[in-house]
């Protein structure tokens, strides 16, 4: 399989507190799924606003995904996972927003949602990523 240069994919924060930075993932012109990641004032929050590039990633425990390039840092990827402790830096999908017995912020149906973001980008093995911050204004 011919893997090609993919779409670009945005990043759209819209809430961040304790829980997390909770945003929207948008590929090309269309919105697919939430995001959640750490909160900034995390040790663990990895990726500021700006422009990045994206790649294909095979590792052992996430043996296909994509990686976000960050200087400095690795293995920040896309994976499931429901809760601000999920992510360790990296980004989680869901199709939903919730809160889990806890209280704190979920994205749900994070496995199904990151399957289908996996079936979307198939052929990808690169492109660009931009991380907007919405609630700073």
């Amino acid at each position: 399989m011919t893997r090609r240069e993919g779409p670009n994919l945005f990043i759209i924060r819209v809430e961040s507190n304790p829980d997390g930075a909770l945003g929207v993932l948008r590929i090309g012109d269309r919105v697919f799924c939430w995001t959640l990641q750490p909160d900034p004032t995390d040790e663990h929050f990895f990726i500021p606003a700006g422009v990045y590039e994206y790649r294909r990633f095979h590792g052992t425990k996430h043996k296909d995904t994509f990686e976000v390039l960050v200087s400095g840092h690795t293995d920040l990827l896309f994976h499931a996972g429901n809760d601000e402790e999920d992510t360790k830096g990296c980004i989680l999908l869901g199709s939903d927003i919730g809160f889990g017995a806890d209280g704190r912020r979920w994205v749900c149906k994070s496995g199904a949602t990151f399957e289908a973001f996996m079936r979307r980008m198939k052929d990808v093995s690169h492109g660009s990523i931009t991380f907007i911050d919405a609630w700073k204004g």
